[in-house]
Parts: C-alpha cells; sequence; structure tokens
C-alpha cells in the first residue's frame, strides 16, 4: 500500500505492476490514554460497502440479538439498497462518511468495529480503525483476517461458526 511495499514486492517478482494506495488517513497509532473513557464506549461500527460480500444479512441478525452495531456506508445495487432500507427502518444506518477528518472523528465514538465479511482483500476500514486506537471483531473467512486480527488487537471469529455461536463469543468478548 506504499512504495515501500511495492518496492519489497517488486524484489520477488520484477514484472509485477504496483499501485500505491493511500489510506484515507494518517496513520498515526493513537494509543487509549484514558481507559475510563473509552470503557464508557459501548457501541460499535460497521464501515463499508453494503453490499452481500459483507455479510449485511448476517450482520443484520447479529445486531437483532446485540442491538449495538450502527452501519456506516454506500448502496452500489438493488440488494444494497434493500439493506439500506432494512437498517434505516431499524434506525441502524447512519449515512456515508465522506471526508477524513470525520472517518477519525466517527471511528473515535466507538468502541469496535466489527466486519463480517465473506471474503476481502486487504480491508481498509480495519486498518483505519486499528490506527485510531478502535479495537476489531473479524470473521476469520479471508487471508488478511488472521493478519490483521490477533488477541491483541480484537476478536478473531472462527471461520466456520454460526451466526447464534459468534454472538456468544462476541458477548463474551465486549464484556
Amino acid at each position: 500500500f506504499t512504495n515501500i511495499d511495492a518496492f519489497l514486492v517488486r524484489k520477488i517478482n520484477k514484472n509485477i505492476k504496483t499501485y500505491p494506495i493511500p489510506l484515507p488517513s494518517k496513520i498515526t497509532p493513537i494509543k487509549i490514554s484514558d481507559l475510563n473513557l473509552y470503557n464508557n464506549k459501548s457501541r460499535m461500527i460497521f464501515l463499508g460497502r453494503l453490499a452481500s460480500q459483507k455479510n449485511i444479512d448476517k450482520l443484520i441478525k447479529i445486531n437483532e440479538s446485540l442491538g449495538l452495531i450502527d452501519f456506516y456506508g454506500k448502496s452500489f445495487d438493488k440488494l444494497g439498497d434493500q439493506y439500506q432500507k432494512d437498517l434505516i427502518s431499524k434506525k441502524w444506518y447512519k449515512g456515508v462518511i465522506t471526508y477524513n477528518d470525520q472517518l477519525i472523528e466517527v471511528l473515535h465514538k466507538y468502541k469496535f468495529m466489527i466486519l463480517y465479511s465473506k471474503y476481502e482483500g486487504f480491508p481498509f476500514s480495519l486498518v483505519e480503525a486499528l490506527s485510531q486506537g478502535v479495537p476489531i471483531i473479524v470473521k476469520n473467512s479471508y487471508l488478511s483476517a488472521s493478519y490483521l486480527c490477533n488477541e491483541k488487537t480484537g476478536l478473531l471469529l472462527p471461520k466456520d461458526t454460526t451466526e447464534e455461536e459468534d454472538i456468544i463469543l462476541i458477548k463474551k468478548f465486549i464484556s
């Protein structure tokens, strides 16, 4: 994602094309200095496309039990439009983040970030959350999930568990 990464990749494969993709916010790790302030937060954020790849339908089911997830993101098709309508009707949809400073401001409001995708490349939203000191809850359904999420950065949900099993694991983790 940086020119340094591109250099390292080209050392392995000289013919590969690389493109630096900067993250929206500056990656300056924020340490949680006031645990009381952190512990007073209770909600989770989903930040991403409202798409079937992100398992929005399963996140909705999980949130029916938890009641803690706020959804931010755009729809790009009819199914996403339906997810958005459903989230709005439940008052869980919070809109779209349109500028970088807003992203940081919004992330600081949340205790956790959740991503329950079927598959991902390297999810920027998780990196953004971690860079702002927000622990992550991630379904272990793609390679970078276990790279980004461990016992120090959040909760890695097993790949083959059901939503019901994941709800139990999430409740235990957030308590």
